[in-house]
């Protein structure tokens, strides 16, 4: 097995059905990957309905807690593949995906896509190129070697960039695949980024800042400093927009 695509999903909608068909359509051999869709928090009346539109690589399994992270972290505990790629419920992305992906990528190499995003009631892109490499668990295909024993720790938002931050010193390099490997990200009002609201939205980010600093200076000699100090400068202009403008 080559990859395993892990896709969390909360009280899902029609968005989770097109990320699951732009996964079945892949022009990677169906026995090459295998889908795990992780639904957490509310079993019914989702489950079902899943199980009835689940590819025939896929598999499904339910946890009652409600978090991405814990979702992500089954997922990798049941995964087969050689490699890892994590994908959000309300995105989708391109046919050749994973082949691109799986060209460009080795067990020292992340192979990262392009992305677009745009809006949920807008089809027209909102903004489109290259994701930074520390932002997001998506868009890129790990080695499971890289992972390791590393699992997402509890946050509602963060938890992907600290992810990456964690793995990053097993990581020799990252390289770009293919114009046509596009990750497609959609923009929700009511999901747990944009939701994320007063002290708490503070205090998330100065844990996670904690958390960076803590990772980095057990071992500084297996970080990148400049990579640590972009985790904690992007924590800083988050902190910065939210206290300005009172959202992100």
């Amino acid at each position: 097995m080559k990859i395993s695509v892990i896709v969390p999903t909360y009280r899902p909608k029609a968005y989770l059905y097109e990320c699951l068909e732009s996964l079945e359509n892949q022009t990677l051999n169906t026995f090459e990957y295998e889908i795990i869709v992780i639904l957490n928090g509310d079993r019914e009346p989702y489950f079902d309905q899943i199980q009835d539109s689940l590819p025939l690589n896929g598999k499904l399994q339910h946890i009652t807690e409600s978090s991405v992270s814990a979702a992500r972290n089954k997922g990798l505990s049941i995964a087969r593949g050689e490699y890892i790629a994590f994908i959000d419920d309300d995105d989708y992305v391109s046919s050749t995906y994973l082949e691109d992906l799986l060209r460009v990528s080795s067990p020292t190499c992340v192979g990262e896509a392009q992305y677009q995003e745009f809006q949920e009631t807008d089809s027209a892109t909102a903004h489109s190129g290259h994701m930074g490499f520390g932002s997001s668990c998506c868009c890129k295909l790990i080695h499971r070697d890289m992972i390791g024993s590393t699992r997402f720790r509890p946050f509602r938002n963060g938890q992907d960039s600290l992810f990456v931050f964690e793995i990053s010193d097993k990581i020799k390099d990252h390289k770009l695949a293919a114009e046509a490997c596009v990750y497609y990200r959609r923009l929700r009002e009511d999901s747990a980024y944009h939701t994320q609201k007063g002290w708490y939205a503070i205090a998330n980010r100065f844990r996670l800042m904690h958390e960076y600093s803590k990772i980095y200076w057990a071992h500084p000699s297996k970080y990148s400093f400049s990579f640590y100090c972009s985790r904690i400068l992007a924590s800083f202009h988050y902190l910065l927009s939210y206290l300005t403008h009172g959202k992100i």
